[in-house]
């Protein structure tokens, strides 16, 4: 019995909610019903999906950076580029 994880060959989230909303054409449907069947890993992933699917009417307000933080970051030096690093050590 194979190892219970994700596997190099297994599909992402975004396909198996694809697949969960009919968004896959045939082809890729069959070969992941077939992966499904075989596959305990995406099978828990797609039953965990198909109950708990994304919601996209859920706005989450972004709060504005105190200014506080914001009067600390200004302080801050430049950040130096990874080649200005290479080149200093």
């Amino acid at each position: 019995m194979p190892p219970f994880g994700k596997g190099s060959f297994c599909p992402t989230a975004d396909t198996l909610q694809a697949y969960n909303e009919a968004r896959l054409a045939p082809a890729p449907t069959d070969a992941l019903r077939i992966h499904l069947a075989q596959c305990d890993f995406c099978y828990a992933c797609w039953q965990l999906l198909s109950a708990h699917a994304p919601t996209t009417d859920v706005v989450v307000p972004v709060p504005p950076v105190p200014v506080s933080i914001l009067c600390l970051a200004a302080q801050l030096p430049p950040a130096q580029t990874r080649d200005a690093r290479r080149h200093a050590a």
